[in-house]
């Protein structure tokens, strides 16, 4: 197997400015961590997990740059746990734009050991976003039946895309 420079989209060399966001305080004491970045018009936008001393997993923010290295921290996040679905924590988000609509996916922490669920939230603005449920939630006896998890495909240059399917 070979080193993280040689990987298949390398090779990737360590910046020496890392880390391009740190913890700040408030909701994002403990630590901010697995962003998913969209491009849109020139401006790079970041969607992040964000962790508090709390003992909550996580709440989604964002946050906009002119250059994917250099962003700022969110003064609030865009996304916290309030749903019986994701009272544990909003986790790992995933972003892509389709015709006007931003669609944001995420793992929802149910608040019980090892049981999460896939989530969707949208957006028109980027301020205001809709809580739309659970798109994947764990069942007993099935194939997710601990875990649901977002696998995202790379395609087109390693870059995700959405894609109308069907009315």
């Amino acid at each position: 197997m070979g080193k993280f420079k040689d990987f298949i989209m390398g090779p990737f060399e360590d910046w020496k400015e890392n880390p391009i966001l740190s913890p700040t305080g408030g909701f994002q004491s403990k630590a901010v961590y697995n962003p998913s970045v969209i491009e849109q018009g020139g401006e790079f936008l970041m969607f992040y997990r964000a962790e508090a001393e709390d003992g909550l997993t996580g709440r989604i923010a964002f946050s906009k740059s002119s250059d994917p290295l250099h962003f700022d921290a969110a003064p609030e996040p865009i996304l916290v746990p309030d749903q019986d679905y994701d009272r544990g924590g909003c986790e790992d988000p995933r972003v892509v734009r389709f015709e006007d609509t931003y669609f944001l996916f995420y793992v929802g922490n149910s608040g019980h050991y090892h049981i999460s669920n896939i989530c969707l939230a949208i957006s028109k603005n980027l301020s205001d976003w809709e809580k739309i449920g659970r798109l994947l939630e764990v069942r007993k006896d099935s194939w997710c039946s601990r875990q649901a998890g977002l696998r995202c495909y790379m395609e087109r240059k390693g870059v995700n895309h959405a894609q109308k399917v069907s009315q």
